[in-house]
């Protein structure tokens, strides 16, 4: 209960509320003369309680945005989000308390609470849009953090499997100016190679982590965090050389504590790996403290991911291991001796737990598709599906999903009724997921340009959203048009400048696969470089598939199903930029006198 007005106020009443005061500025030099732990969150909340009697505003919004960062740094960030909730409310009942700084403390409250909802399963992803739209909500009303917010959406796009919309946050993102609650500058670059490696841009996230590396420019969170990710992916892709560079960068600043519990799951899977069972050992003695009633889920789920990986590697050489009490696991005899194979299941039925607790909540596979990759697909090389025909690899064994012989002759069949008879199939030799030719219709007197088209793309469907479901979306194969005088030889295509249309289809191909996502008109993405070095085009939207013939945009199968065919039209950035911010209607209209057949120096519409 509060203090009645200062002029009815009792003298008893008016010495306790100065005392009250008092205490208030003792309370607050104490905790913040304290580094984050948890006696200063008990001396915020103490304060809180303080100004909550005196019915202060200020000091109430003042002590909860201080015990809020109390609770992320000293104690349990799961106990920050009512305590955001709570500012919130008061910020809105009395707003203009806090000065010139309303903006950009509101705004991080709000940033606070949607990043760790986000993180725990167990809050709906109700809850999670919510506390986003908040978030987007105060950055609209202040003016500030655009390009902090567009960095969150990306992330929230990514959780959801949203790639479309995780390409264009990054774009946005990109187009936003830094300001005064922007993240640090080595977070945002970390943060943009995470979307370009959810996007499969795997080579430009490479370029940036290696940059930030050669400049030894570091924070608390990266890249440590995206050198976790390219260990990850290296040791996937059976490519330990990469793996053993990446992990080595990850050791440039020393593990101290539980944010660290990514980095020390990976680096278990790499010590595994390698053999290296003192150092791992080592490791994981010392991490296994920290997961003792830790609230990160996301960060568990990878250190239960990599204890697993290691547990295994370590059990075909040892049938037991000898390791401090493993919290939440009781199997264990009183010398410290664990069964190598029971621990290596219980840590991995932790990693599978968590997963399937985060693609419930979040409506997607992320995290069973995390699992699968990291311990028990083959290894798959990125390069597969980019590499010109003849520089392929042997078979991986893998059973790729293909059209049946009725389907494939339905769609060959539409390709050289709509597009022209194929003079040439560039056959894929390695086929991990799909089998993906590129078929090559010759350019004719009808059609002067040479047509490539995927052929295979269509024997998956894509996770199409449940509201088009009536649109028949699931199946798609792409087209692109190419100069007549396009060099098509196997001599040629081993050049980038040539080579690189095909690179596209085949990469565009696999894309819905790779992320769990979906293409489909007016989809646009973002190479965030130029395909080649002869020309500015960087970025593609897709339309319909362009013939003469009518009825090429659809090819209907056998039993009903329909295969949707789609243009790939190269774009400039600004072009992107352009449909970003209008719409993909407003480009092609703007595009309309523009040749769908693809020229590396055309005039460029914006």
């Amino acid at each position: 209960m509060g203090y009645q007005d200062e002029d009815e106020l009792s003298e008893e009443g008016f010495l306790e509320m100065m005392a009250d005061y008092e205490k208030l500025e003792k309370l607050q030099e104490q905790y913040r003369e304290l580094p984050h732990s948890p006696q200063r969150v008990e001396l915020c909340r103490e304060a809180v309680a303080v100004a909550d009697r005196l019915e202060e505003p200020s000091e109430q919004l003042a002590g909860r945005f201080d015990l809020a960062y109390a609770c992320i740094f000293g104690d349990d960030p799961a106990k920050a989000l009512p305590v955001c909730a709570e500012f919130m409310r008061l910020h809105q009942e009395n707003p203009g308390e806090l000065g010139e700084a309303e903006g950009d403390v509101v705004i991080s409250v709000a940033m606070l609470a949607s990043s760790i909802a986000r993180r725990l399963p167990q809050i709906p992803l109700e809850q999670c849009k919510s506390l986003l739209t908040e978030f987007r909500d105060q950055v609209r009303t202040y003016g500030l953090g655009e390009r902090l917010w567009q960095c969150h959406a990306g992330e929230f796009a990514m959780m959801t499997g949203d790639l479309i919309a995780l390409e264009e946050h990054l774009d946005r993102f990109r187009a936003a100016e830094r300001d005064d609650v922007s993240d640090c500058a080595v977070c945002e670059t970390g943060a943009m190679a995470e979307y370009l490696m959810a996007l499969g841009r795997r080579t430009e996230a490479v370029t940036l982590v290696e940059d930030l590396l050669q400049k030894q420019e570091f924070c608390e969170e990266q890249p440590w965090k995206l050198l976790s990710i390219l260990t990850d992916d290296a040791l996937a892709r059976n490519d330990l050389q990469e793996a053993e560079h990446f992990s080595a960068a990850m050791l440039i600043q020393s593990i101290k504590n539980p944010s660290d519990l990514r980095r020390v799951g990976t680096l278990l899977r790499m010590k595994g790996a390698s053999g290296d069972w003192k150092d791992g050992l080592k490791l994981l003695k010392k991490a296994l403290p920290w997961t003792n009633n830790f609230w990160d889920q996301d960060l568990l789920f990878y250190f239960y991911l990599g204890a697993a990986s290691f547990c295994q590697a370590y059990s075909a050489e040892h049938t037991e291991i000898k390791l401090p009490p493993v919290p939440g696991f009781t199997d264990c005899s009183e010398n410290g001796l664990y069964d190598c194979a029971a621990l290596t299941q219980w840590f991995w039925s932790r990693a599978e737990e968590i997963g399937a607790r985060f693609d419930r909540r979040n409506g997607c596979p992320n995290y069973r598709e995390r699992l699968k990759r990291l311990l028990n697909d083959p290894p798959r090389n990125e390069e597969t599906s980019m590499v010109a025909p003849e520089q392929g690899q042997q078979e991986s064994g893998c059973q790729p999903e293909v059209y049946t012989d009725e389907e494939w002759e339905a769609v060959e069949e539409h390709i050289e009724k709509c597009f022209g008879p194929v003079e040439t199939v560039l056959h894929e030799l390695v086929s991990p997921d799909i089998h993906v030719d590129i078929y090559v219709v010759a350019p004719s007197e009808e059609r002067n340009y040479y047509t490539l088209l995927t052929m295979g793309m269509g024997a998956h469907r894509m996770n199409v959203p449940k509201e088009l479901a009536e649109y028949k979306l699931e199946r798609a194969e792409l087209a692109i048009a190419l100069p007549a005088d396009w060099k098509l030889n196997q001599e040629s295509i081993q050049e980038e400048r040539w080579y690189w249309p095909i690179r596209l289809l085949k990469a565009l191909a696999r894309l819905p696969i790779v992320n769990d996502t979906w293409l489909a008109w007016g989809h646009t993405m973002d190479n965030t470089k130029p395909f080649a070095e002869n020309t500015e085009l960087c970025a593609f939207i897709l339309t319909g598939a362009q013939s003469p013939v009518e009825g090429c945009q659809v090819c209907t199968l056998p039993d009903g199903d329909e295969v949707n065919f789609y243009q790939v039209l190269p774009l400039y950035r600004n072009e992107l930029e352009y449909k970003l911010q209008h719409g993909a209607d407003v480009l092609l209209d703007r595009m309309a006198d523009i040749s769908f057949v693809v020229r590396t120096d055309r005039r460029n519409i914006i």
